[in-house]
């Protein structure tokens, strides 16, 4: 057992998708934001505000608003915000940015708003391509324009490799220079940086219906010829390109075993182990995120069921595996267990090929 588990007494970092609803359908979205089963049951906007309470109790560093597109909500989110920058707690979202202008851009600042994370993914052509929607690129562009020239909230950029666009990731990076270079925030600001994130494709969802947009191992080697090329220029340029890997935190908790720091609630209030895991361990309606911390959350990689979740997934290429023998996140087919009421609790001894639920939608 890792002597620190009972030390912690909340996660100190906290994902939290505030809607699965989106603007666009993403040939690449691993939860298929828009179109699961996860947006007929959201959380209202009070029982949202009633978990950021419960957050602010126990201060955690970080909480960041993921999606579904966060702006479909943004009243519920900008007053998130609000209440988690006054007690000093460190917040971000993500956003494909269609709905970011000067106004919203300057309210964000005001609030005090830490970082903002946008996707750029290649040239125009690629880049709504992959989103499905012919103002995806220009929407993106001005989205980061205008947090570059309007605000001091640091800025992050994600691209998604595929198949159709690796060629393009240049282009996104020298889009990205130019805006920067051209923006307030360059000669303002001698120290800020652009942090330019990339990671292999995840095959969940959308990914996983769409073979032909999974990148090649030659083209992935061409991706990271182009990233270190690129990186060369990084201190002139001041972006910086960061090669991520999705599965990380799934190796690192893995052998930690009994220690874990964060946690990842779903826009139904599910509690999940990992985003992607189709493993739901309660739901933030039914207790308080401190309980089920309380209740095993904290150790819940200790799980025989978690632990074989982690031998299975030890590639993104398996992550169909996952789907087949279980099914995709957010289609209803996720194992459910609760720590506290004790629903399914038998299936954590389990191993996943062995746990014998039944394969049925939960709602």
């Amino acid at each position: 057992m890792n002597k620190y588990a009972e030390i912690l007494r909340y996660p100190h970092h906290i994902a939290f998708d505030i809607t699965n609803r989106c603007n666009f359908r993403c040939l690449h979205c691993y939860n298929s934001s828009g179109e699961n089963f996860i947006c007929k049951h959201e959380l209202t906007d009070d029982e949202v505000l009633r978990f950021v309470s419960e957050v602010i109790e126990y201060k955690p560093f970080s909480v960041c608003f993921c999606g579904g597109e966060p702006l479909l909500r943004k009243d519920l989110l900008c007053e998130c915000l609000k209440m988690l920058k006054t007690q000093g707690i460190h917040t971000s979202f993500v956003t494909n940015g269609y709905y970011i202008n000067k106004v919203l851009s300057e309210e964000l600042d005001s609030i005090g708003v830490d970082g903002i994370q946008i996707s750029l993914d290649g040239n125009e052509s690629s880049h709504n391509q992959l989103r499905q929607n012919r103002d995806a690129y220009c929407k993106a562009i001005d989205a980061i324009d205008c947090v570059l020239n309007n605000t001091d909230i640091h800025l992050d950029i994600a691209f998604s490799p595929t198949s159709f666009n690796i060629n393009h990731f240049v282009d996104a990076y020298q889009k990205i220079s130019q805006i920067f270079r051209q923006s307030t925030r360059f000669t303002s600001n001698l120290v800020d940086t652009i942090e330019l994130r990339v990671q292999p494709l995840m095959m969940y969802g959308r990914a996983g219906e769409n073979n032909e947009i999974m990148p090649s191992e030659i083209q992935y080697e061409k991706l990271i010829y182009f990233i270190n090329q690129l990186n060369s220029y990084r201190f002139e340029n001041r972006v910086e390109i960061q090669w991520g890997d999705p599965l990380d935190h799934i190796f690192r908790f893995k052998n930690l075993e009994r220690l874990m720091d964060q946690a990842t609630i779903h826009a139904d209030g599910s509690v999940m182990v990992s985003p992607y895991f189709p493993l739901i361990i309660g739901n933030i309606r039914r207790h308080n995120l401190s309980e089920y911390w309380k209740s095993g959350l904290n150790i819940i990689w200790s799980s025989p069921l978690v632990q074989s979740f982690c031998d299975e997934l030890k590639t993104i290429n398996n992550m169909k595996d996952i789907s087949l023998m279980v099914g995709n996140i957010n289609q209803g087919y996720d194992i459910e267990v609760d720590l506290i009421d004790g629903n399914n609790i038998h299936l954590l001894d389990n191993d996943i090929r062995g746990a014998n639920y039944e394969k049925t939608r939960v709602f």
